[in-house]
């Protein structure tokens, strides 16, 4: 794909909702027993992109940088924990109308020494093609840690009631990881 087609759909993709899966390939058993069978699934079809190069191969370009905040930091009103964002390969020709879970656009990687290791998938779906608005929201739970989360063509604030049921249903399928969730605040 030319460049100078790229970069106006990396543009819209910005404005996307967003369906985040942990891919981290170091689990216990009993951890893969507790998630689903469709997810248990996801992993599997998502096991050739251990090596970076197969997702070249199929497709996806790397952003060739993590952003990184070792001591934390901050841009306007957001605050960062020490961390970072992994480096992200995306792959703009699995974007569409559908989700497909053996099809992700974006896989992150977290360098490990001079490696890359997979550590996430992300599935998004333009709003225009979507048909609704999403609205972002994260769960806070009582150990500190941060689960982010979207609820697909949500109406307006007055709903945002429903976050914390739809957070601990997405606790219960996978999505969010087990642990006290004690808030559920709305991102955008």
């Amino acid at each position: 794909m030319e460049l100078r087609r790229f970069v106006p759909l990396a543009r819209r993709a910005a404005g996307c909702a967003l369906v985040l899966l942990a891919v981290t390939t170091q689990r216990t058993e009993a951890q893969n027993q507790a998630l689903s069978a469709e997810l248990q699934n996801v992993r599997k079809l998502l096991d050739k992109y251990n090596d970076p190069i197969a997702a070249v191969h199929d497709g996806f370009l790397s952003t060739l940088g993590c952003i990184s905040y070792p001591n934390g930091g901050s841009e306007g009103a957001m605050k960062y924990a020490p961390g970072a964002m992994g480096v992200h390969f995306i792959n703009m020709g699995n974007v569409g109308p559908a989700l497909d879970p053996a099809k992700p656009q974006v896989l992150i990687y977290e360098p490990v020494g001079d490696k890359l290791r997979l550590v996430a998938a992300e599935w998004f779906m333009p709003s225009e093609i979507a048909g609704g608005k999403s609205v972002m929201f994260s769960a806070h739970f009582e150990d500190g840690r941060t689960g982010y989360f979207v609820i697909p063509r949500h109406s307006t604030s007055d709903e945002d009631y429903k976050a914390m049921d739809a957070a601990l249903k997405r606790q219960r399928i996978g999505e969010l990881p087990e642990g006290v969730i004690r808030t559920v605040k709305r991102v955008r």
